[in-house]
C-alpha cells in the first residue's frame, strides 16, 4: 500500500502471488485463488489513491519470464491491456522495455524546478512554490498541457510544475518562461535558468524575459530549474529604557514571534547588549518581537526605511524592501503612577490645630517614605511603579488639651496605581472636644419646714480662656433630686446660682441658698459635683408686754407676771405660752413668735398689795395681739392700787348695865417668842371714857386730851375701841 500521491507505480513480478497482508500470510511456494483474489484487492487500494493532479494512480505491471495463467493473473491485478497496463518480457530485454514505459509515461514532459539562491543549485522549499509559469511550443506542433500554472508540492518536494507535449511532429521547440513572483514573498530578481535531457543542459536563456528555449525529442524528459535570488535589504531592532532600566530577549523573525533571523537578550536593568546589530536578510516581510521582563513597562516600537518612517503591523511586521535599511527601536518606558494623600479634618472651632501631620506611605520595596500633609497641602508621591499596590498609615498626633482625636479614617484602605494615573487616599481625622458634667443637687437643711415643689437651678459655664461660647442653662428639680448636665467642654468653670426661688409657703421665709462646689470646674469624663441648701425658716415676729400703773395708783415697785398664750389660727403648730416678769414701767419682750399666731395676755396673779391697799382688775389692751413679720406687736397690762375705804362710825349701842369680867387679852406672839406661851399683861383699872358712863376696856390705853370736844385723835381712838369690841365680842358674852 502507498501512502503517498503517485502518477504511476512500476509492479515488477517474476511470477504469480504467493504471500499477501501484513504480517505476512499465505504458502510461499503455492499460488491460490484466494492469494490471487488478495492481490487484487491491495491493487485497487493504490488505484484508489489520487496522483495529486486529480486522477487516480496508474499500476503498471512487468513480468519477468513468465507467461500464460501468470500473465492471466499479472492482468487481473494491472490492468487488461497488453503493453500499457502490463508488460512481459525476460532479463535481456527488461532495459528496453523499461525504456518504452518510461517514453510512454514520461517521454515529451518537461518538469520545472523552482529554486531560490545566488546560484545553481539553489533550495527548494515553501517559498518555491506558487510561482507562476508558461509553457509553449514554437515548432513541432502538437499540444503542451497546462499552457499556463504554478509551482506546487508534489509528493513531498517542493517547487514542481509539470508541462506534458504531445501529438505534432517531433523534435519539437519549445520556452518555458517565468511569469512573475510568487505572492506574498516580497521581492526577488531572477537569477539564472537551465534545462536538461538526460543531465545535459540545453536550450538558450533569455535573461531579460526570464525564459529559456530548447529542443526536444518525443522519449525526452525534460528538467528546467529557474533560479532566483531574494533581494535583500538590512534590518536591526533596538532597545531603549525609559525610565528604569530592565531585562528583555530582542527576536527577530519571519513569523510574529519567530526568532529565526536575530534573537539577543539586553543586559541587566537597561545594560547592553540593547540591539541585535545590522542582519542582511531577503526583502519581504519580517516580524519584530520581545519577550520577558516586561511587566510593569509600556512597549512602543517605532520604524524606519533607509530614514523614512514606517508603520509595522499590528503583530509586529515590517516589510525590509530591496536595498533598504529598516532600523526599528523598541521603547519600554516604565509604567508610573502617582499617589496623592490628602488630609480632611472635623474639628471645633475653637481648637489649635497643629500645621502639618506625619504619614507614612508603602508601595512596595523601593517606593516607601515618610512626609507631611495638611487640609490645604496634600502630598504627592509620583515615579511609582503601576500596578504597586500603595496603603497609608498615620503616625501619632500630637495631643491638644481639651481635646481627644478619633481613630483616623483611610480611605481607601489601599490603592493599586495606574499607568500614567492618578490615585488618592484620603486621611480624615476627628478631634473631638474633651466633655464632662454637671450635677446640680437640691437640699434643704437641717431644721428647714418641708416643701415639695420644684426649683429652678442656673448654672453658667464659661471658658477659662479663649473664644468658646458659654454654656448656659437651668435645672429644675425638688428637694433630695439631682439635675445633671451634660456635655460641658473641661476647662470649663461653672457658676450655680439661684437667683429666683419658688413662692414660699404662707408664713415662711426662703433663706439666702448655701451653695457649695460652686465654681465647679469640668474634668474629662466626670461628673462635677455642686449642691444648692435652702432652709425654709417660719416667719417670726414679737410680743412686747408693757406693765404700767394707772393714773392715781398707789406707788408699787415689785414684779407683776404677766402670761401669754400664742395660738396658730390655723394648723397644728404647737401654742407658744409664757410669762414675763416686770415691774411698773417696764416691757417684757417675747421673740421667736411664728407669723399669725394670735397671743392672748392675761395677769391671773397680781402681787401681794400693801396693807390697806387693793387691786383694781388688770385692764389690758393690745391682746389679743396678731403676730406679723419681723414686726414687734405691743400690749400694754395697766393696773390700779387704792387704797382700802374707811368704814363709817358704828351706832353706839343703848347702854345696859353689864358686869365686866375681867378678862385676858391674847395679843400675837412676839417675834421670837413661842405661841404657845401666852403673855399676860396686867389689868388696869377701868376708867369710863368721858361722856359715855362706859369705862374702856383694861389694858387700852386711853388718852383724853383737857378740852371740852373731841381732839385730833378722837376719830383714831373710836376706830380703835370699834377693832377692841369687834375682838372682844368673840372672847366675852355680854350680860
Amino acid at each position: 500500500q502507498s501512502s503517498e500521491n503517485y502518477d504511476a507505480v512500476l509492479f515488477l513480478t517474476d511470477g504469480n502471488p504467493t504471500f499477501y497482508s501484513n504480517p505476512t500470510l499465505g504458502l510461499g511456494n503455492t499460488t491460490l485463488p484466494q492469494y490471487v483474489e488478495e492481490a487484487v484487492h491491495s491493487a485497487n487500494a493504490v488505484k484508489a489513491k489520487s496522483n495529486g493532479n486529480g486522477g487516480g494512480t496508474r499500476i503498471i505491471g512487468v513480468g519477468i519470464g513468465i507467461g500464460g495463467t501468470s500473465a492471466l493473473n499479472l492482468a487481473a491485478t494491472t490492468g487488461p491491456t497488453d503493453g500499457s497496463d502490463y508488460y512481459t518480457t525476460d532479463f535481456n530485454n527488461l532495459g528496453q522495455i523499461l525504456k518504452d514505459v518510461a517514453t510512454k509515461l514520461c517521454g515529451g514532459t518537461i518538469t520545472v524546478q523552482k529554486q531560490i539562491g545566488t546560484t545553481i543549485p539553489g533550495s527548494a522549499g515553501s517559498e518555491s512554490n506558487g510561482w507562476p509559469f508558461a509553457g509553449a511550443i514554437n515548432s513541432g506542433g502538437g499540444a503542451i498541457a497546462p499552457t499556463s500554472g504554478s509551482t506546487v508540492n508534489s509528493n513531498g518536494f517542493d517547487g514542481l510544475l509539470q508541462f506534458k507535449l504531445s501529438g505534432g511532429t517531433w523534435p519539437k521547440n519549445v520556452t518555458v518562461t517565468e511569469t512573475g513572483n510568487a505572492p506574498g514573498l516580497g521581492d526577488f530578481t531572477f537569477a539564472d535558468a537551465k534545462c536538461s535531457i538526460n543531465g545535459t543542459n540545453v536550450g538558450t536563456l533569455n535573461q531579460a524575459n526570464k525564459s529559456v528555449t530548447f529542443s526536444m525529442e518525443l522519449e525526452d524528459s525534460a528538467t528546467c530549474i529557474f533560479l532566483n535570488s531574494p533581494d535583500t535589504g538590512t534590518i536591526e531592532l533596538s532597545k531603549v529604557w525609559t525610565g528604569q532600566g530592565g531585562q528583555t530577549t530582542l527576536q527577530i523573525g519571519s513569523s510574529a514571534n519567530a526568532f529565526n533571523v536575530a534573537q539577543v537578550q539586553t543586559g541587566l536593568n537597561g545594560a547592553a547588549p540593547l540591539t541585535t546589530g545590522v542582519k542582511t536578510v531577503r526583502v519581504g516581510t519580517l516580524y519584530l518581537s520581545e519577550v520577558g521582563g516586561l511587566d510593569g513597562y509600556a512597549q512602543s516600537l517605532q520604524c524606519t526605511s533607509s530614514g523614512s518612517p514606517i508603520t509595522p503591523n499590528a503583530e509586529g511586521g515590517v516589510l525590509v524592501g530591496k536595498s533598504k535599511d529598516v532600523k526599528c527601536v523598541f521603547t519600554n518606558t516604565f509604567k508610573t503612577g502617582t499617589l496623592t494623600i490628602e488630609k480632611t479634618l472635623n474639628a471645633p472651632a475653637s481648637a489649635t490645630l497643629p500645621t502639618s501631620y506625619g504619614v507614612s506611605y508603602n508601595c512596595g520595596a523601593g517606593f516607601t517614605g515618610n512626609t507631611t500633609i495638611s487640609p490645604t497641602s496634600p502630598a504627592v508621591i509620583s515615579g511609582i511603579p503601576s500596578g504597586r499596590t500603595c496603603s497609608v498609615t498615620e503616625d501619632a498626633l500630637t495631643p491638644i488639651p481639651g481635646y481627644t482625636w478619633g481613630t483616623a479614617v483611610i480611605n481607601p484602605a489601599s490603592v493599586s496605581i495606574p499607568n500614567s494615573g492618578n490615585v488618592t487616599i484620603t486621611v480624615t481625622n476627628n478631634l473631638n472636644r474633651d466633655l464632662g458634667s454637671l450635677a446640680i443637687t437640691k437640699t434643704l437643711a437641717e431644721g428647714s419646714a418641708a416643701f415639695t415643689g420644684d426649683f429652678t437651678i442656673n448654672y453658667v459655664c464659661a471658658p477659662a480662656t479663649g473664644s468658646e461660647a458659654n454654656k448656659t442653662g437651668s435645672v429644675t428639680i425638688a428637694e433630695g433630686e439631682t439635675g445633671t448636665v451634660n456635655s460641658i467642654p473641661t476647662g470649663f468653670s461653672c457658676t450655680i446660682t439661684e437667683n429666683t426661688l419658688p413662692t414660699a409657703p404662707t408664713g415662711f421665709t426662703w433663706s439666702t441658698p448655701v451653695i457649695t462646689g460652686s465654681p465647679a470646674l469640668i474634668t474629662k469624663n466626670t461628673t462635677t459635683s455642686a449642691t444648692v441648701e435652702n432652709n425654709l425658716n417660719r416667719d417670726l415676729g414679737s410680743l412686747a408686754i408693757t406693765k404700767t400703773l394707772a393714773e392715781g395708783s398707789a406707788a408699787f415697785t415689785g414684779d407683776f407676771t404677766i402670761n401669754y398664750v400664742c395660738a396658730p389660727a390655723t394648723g397644728s403648730e404647737a401654742n407658744k405660752t409664757g410669762s414675763v416678769t416686770i415691774a411698773e414701767g417696764e416691757t417684757g419682750t417675747v421673740n421667736s413668735i411664728p407669723t399669725g399666731f394670735s397671743c392672748t395676755i392675761t395677769e391671773n396673779t397680781l402681787p401681794t398689795a400693801p396693807t390697806g391697799f387693793t387691786w383694781s382688775t388688770p385692764v389690758i389692751t393690745g391682746s389679743p395681739a396678731l403676730i406679723t413679720k419681723n414686726t414687734t406687736t405691743s400690749a400694754t397690762v395697766e393696773n390700779n392700787l387704792t387704797a382700802n375705804p374707811t368704814p363709817p362710825p358704828p351706832t353706839p349701842p343703848t347702854p345696859t348695865p353689864v358686869s365686866i369680867v375681867p378678862i385676858d387679852v391674847v395679843e400675837p406672839p412676839a417675834v421670837g417668842t413661842d405661841p404657845e406661851t401666852p403673855i399676860t399683861e396686867p389689868e388696869p383699872p377701868i376708867t369710863p371714857a368721858p361722856g359715855t358712863g362706859v369705862a374702856p376696856p383694861t389694858g387700852v390705853p386711853t388718852a383724853v386730851n383737857a378740852g371740852d370736844g373731841p381732839t385730833s385723835n378722837d376719830g383714831f381712838m373710836l376706830i380703835m375701841w370699834l377693832l377692841l369690841i369687834a375682838t372682844i365680842s368673840t372672847a366675852v358674852t355680854w350680860g
